[in-house]
């Protein structure tokens, strides 16, 4: 298999893992650092406007320009609400849908959906309250112990 194939198949099996979590339409982007010429692609689904309204799903590729390993985030800004980095394998569907159960209980959009539901999430995981773009900024996303994620 070509990389282009491979690339198109990870796209694929990161779709179903982002629709596996509820969160539809996944998207590609993709940003070249003129010092270095480096390309860094990222993934996100939900609404993604990088304003006080944003609540979305983040994949970004772990480490960089891997094919089969993930760091996935939910940045519910208008929840102030990070989930932190949570790291997954994705090297096919069944290991997709697999990795989208483990995490569910921090990346579901299911959590985002209604006040009860966000609630329990606050309750759930009090290490991700409180967040803002400022925050993120000045201290970063929640971290975990080894073993937690």
């Amino acid at each position: 298999m070509n990389s282009l194939e491979r690339h198109l198949e990870s796209e694929s099996m990161l779709s179903a893992f982002a629709e596996a979590l509820g969160w539809d339409g996944l998207r590609s982007f993709s940003k070249i650092f003129n010092d270095t010429g480096q390309v860094v692609v990222w993934h996100e689904a939900g609404d993604a406007n990088y304003s006080r309204t944003h609540c979305a799903l983040q994949i970004n590729h772990y480490p960089l320009r891997s094919v089969d390993t993930f760091s996935a985030a939910v940045y519910g800004i208008r929840y102030r609400i990070c989930s932190g980095w949570h790291a997954f394998a994705c090297r096919d569907l069944c290991e997709a849908r697999l990795e989208a159960q483990r995490l569910h209980p921090w990346l579901h959009r299911e959590w985002f959906q209604s006040a009860e539901r966000r609630r329990a999430y606050r309750l759930a995981h009090r290490e991700c309250v409180g967040y803002t773009w400022k925050r993120l900024r000045d201290f970063g996303e929640p971290h975990y112990p080894e073993g937690v994620k």
